[in-house]
């Protein structure tokens, strides 16, 4: 492997400047302009997809499905807050139909985007709606 591509790797972008492994909200920038694929994360790196994994793996102790998953499910967590449909999040999130987005979403949360949308409106404040949020988050399963 060529020393750009090690050190491009090892100050990753999506890392800010003195990070020593989180990611932030330039990498969620990239995931969407990469359309949430390893594949397409790994060739604008230069690497292979199975190099990008055993780095990502290294630095950040996950591998990067998994991650790619949480921020996904994190930004349709959000975008239901809008008055967006069901569809547009989907789309907006690279989901091949709106089906496999509520599946998704249900596999992780443990219950449909309706219901956490519902869930969400029903709160008024910020401060009620952290805690809820705070308490969806921790209904997933760790895999």
């Amino acid at each position: 492997m060529s020393l750009a591509v090690q050190s491009q790797f090892e100050t990753p972008p999506w890392s800010p400047p003195g990070a020593t492994g989180g990611l932030d909200g330039a990498f969620e920038d990239e995931l969407l302009r990469a359309g949430f694929s390893v594949a397409n994360l790994a060739h604008a790196r230069g690497l292979s997809v199975r190099q990008f994994e055993r780095k990502f793996q290294h630095q950040f102790g996950a591998r990067p499905r998994e991650k790619i998953h949480e921020i996904r499910m994190r930004l349709a967590c959000t975008s239901l807050l809008s008055k967006a449909a069901l569809k547009e999040i989907s789309v907006e999130l690279c989901y091949r139909d709106p089906a496999h987005f509520c599946y998704a979403f249900r596999q992780f949360y443990g219950v449909s985007p309706f219901q956490m949308r519902w869930d969400l409106r029903k709160l008024t404040g910020e401060a009620g709606f952290m805690s809820h949020f705070r308490k969806r988050m921790s209904h997933f399963r760790k895999r």
